[in-house]
């Protein structure tokens, strides 16, 4: 146990050297979500503020056709209404940019309208800008209520008679359950990716690094066997993905704390959701998960002949972690005892089920005796791996 121990301090100091693998490992994850938070809520901000204030040109076809919803146009300081004439193509207008919107008014518009029928304006916009048809939406909106009142008047009826029967929803779910639902999902699948990413640098350094600079022959001369070498490296790599995950875990958390952009409730129920409980249920799927990731890492750095050809040969299988994740963020997919036994999507899953406060102990149980049956299956195939000398004398 004492050459184990020893092992494993001595690459951990290895580790630490390597600047790759801090980044990687360390400063990515506690500084990447606070970045992120802070620089797109900064821009969604300045860009929202923007969209306010910008003034918004429409292009109007037969404006005499409905001079009170012209009327209505004009009165917003921030639409700049331009009157074309009826040979102008203003779809053709809009493709190219002389204008953002543009209203066409059909024939008999104002004689429909005084009938009590309903009638078709066509408007053109570019769904890349959606926010300036909204604004046209709400004007043509309140337009619309205003003849929808007045006709109301006319008949001597009261909105009840129109609409007899109003529903009134009352959602009981708590703001855990939406918050869990919506993006719970996303919390595990980047702790996933951290947590590939803290082992894969240490991984290929510590063996296929080890082949390349042609230490791991003097490795081999000291007075300890294949395992305990095997062992302490191991555990290493996995606790570099495990610290990866939980940094992410601390920066993401961090990021909820100092966002200012997210509605005050909202951050009442993170707060309330990132408990001891949610946390140990996490971490005590992630210890395993990441042995099972080192383990496979582990693999594939020691058939490696040098640096380059294991990061070649690792990187692609980060679509086959991140696929299931994903995976388990589309709607429809369900915790169950099927998927509790699925590597990756069980842990998103999971994850999602306990944010939200409904996750089964029962599928919670299957899921963690699956991610433990894949760690010590993968240990076990790194050693068998680790023990042939052809694969570590490979060159």
């Amino acid at each position: 146990m004492n050459a184990i121990i020893t092992i494993i301090r001595k690459e951990i100091l290895d580790t630490i050297r390597d600047k790759r693998t801090l980044i990687f490992m360390v400063v990515m994850p506690l500084l990447l979500f606070p970045l992120i938070f802070t620089f797109v809520g900064k821009f969604a901000t300045k860009q929202q503020k923007e969209n306010e204030r910008s003034v918004v040109s429409v292009a109007v076809q037969n404006p005499g056709r409905s001079n009170m919803l012209v009327n209505a146009l004009q009165s917003d300081s921030l639409i700049n209404v331009k009157e074309v004439p009826a040979t102008e193509e203003t779809d053709s207008m809009v493709r190219k940019n002389k204008v953002d919107l543009a209203v066409l008014f059909p024939n008999g518009f104002t004689d429909s309208l005084a009938r009590g029928k309903s009638t078709n304006v066509k408007l053109y916009y570019r769904s890349t800008e959606n926010w300036k048809m909204y604004r046209i939406q709400g004007i043509v909106n309140q337009f619309e209520s205003g003849i929808v009142q007045s006709r109301i008047e006319k008949l001597g009826i009261t909105p009840g008679y129109i609409h007899p029967v109003q529903l009134q929803p009352v959602d009981k779910a708590e703001n855990k359950e939406k918050f869990g639902q919506t993006i719970g999902g996303l919390i595990p699948y980047l702790f996933i990716l951290f947590c590939f990413l803290g082992c894969m640098y240490p991984a290929i350094d510590l063996f296929a690094g080890e082949k390349e600079r042609g230490t791991i022959e003097t490795l081999f001369t000291l007075p300890v066997t294949r395992f305990q070498i095997l062992t302490g490296k191991l555990v290493v790599v996995a606790i570099s993905g495990l610290s990866s995950a939980l940094l992410a875990m601390i920066g993401l958390f961090i990021s909820f704390r100092t966002a200012s952009m997210l509605p005050s409730d909202l951050i009442s129920s993170i707060h309330s959701i990132l408990n001891a409980r949610v946390i140990i249920l996490v971490v005590c799927m992630m210890v395993p998960f990441s042995l099972f990731i080192a383990s496979v890492l582990v693999i594939f750095s020691t058939y490696a002949r040098n640096y380059k050809e294991a990061q070649s040969s690792i990187s692609p299988m980060t679509i086959l972690v991140i696929l299931p994740a994903i995976a388990g963020i589309m709607p429809g997919i369900k915790y169950s005892f099927i998927t509790a036994l699925v590597p990756v999507l069980n842990i998103t899953l999971a994850t999602k089920e306990i944010i939200s406060g409904t996750a089964s102990m029962i599928l919670y149980g299957m899921t963690l005796i699956s991610l433990l049956v894949l760690s010590f299956l993968g240990i076990w195939l790194s050693l068998r791996w680790f023990l042939k000398e052809n694969v570590i004398m490979r060159i």
